[in-house]
C-alpha cells in the first residue's frame, strides 16, 4: 500500500487568454464541492492577451494558508512563457509535466527539475 496523500500542488501555465485562470477556477470549485480545501494564486504578465499567465493551486484535505514548497504537477497549455515563471514554479524530481507535443518542447529549466514528462495529444475537431 502507498502513502496517503493529503495535499496536491499543481500549476497551470500558458499564454494570457488561453484559459489557464478559468481552468484553475474550475479545479478549485470542483475540489470545494468534493469537500476539499483549496487555494489558488494567480500571476500574469503585463499583456492582456498573449503574455504569460499561471494559476498555482494547492488542494488538500486540511485547511492551509500557503502554497507548498514544490509543485507536483505542471500542466502547460503552451510552453512559450513557462520559462518566465521558472522561479515561481519550483519543481522537484517527482514532479509531473503535462503538455501537448504540438506546442513544442518544455523549457530546459522545467525538464531539468522534473523526472517524468507526460504528453497529451491534442484533438483537432473537424466539421463535417
Amino acid at each position: 500500500m502507498g502513502d496517503k496523500i493529503d495535499s496536491v500542488s499543481a500549476a497551470l501555465a500558458g499564454s494570457g487568454g488561453a484559459g489557464v485562470m478559468t481552468a484553475g477556477n474550475m479545479l478549485l470549485e470542483a475540489a470545494a464541492q468534493a469537500g476539499y480545501y483549496g487555494l489558488m494564486t494567480r500571476t500574469s504578465g503585463p499583456q492582456i492577451r498573449g503574455g504569460e499567465a499561471a494559476a498555482m493551486l494547492r488542494i488538500s484535505a486540511f485547511p492551509g494558508d500557503g502554497q507548498d514548497d514544490r509543485f507536483q504537477v505542471l500542466a502547460a497549455i503552451d510552453w512559450q512563457n513557462v520559462g518566465r515563471f521558472a522561479a515561481e514554479l519550483p519543481l522537484g524530481p517527482e514532479s509531473l509535466l503535462i503538455g501537448d507535443p504540438a506546442q513544442g518542447e518544455p523549457p530546459e529549466v522545467s525538464r531539468a527539475a522534473a523526472r517524468v514528462t507526460l504528453r497529451c495529444r491534442s484533438r483537432r475537431w473537424r466539421r463535417r
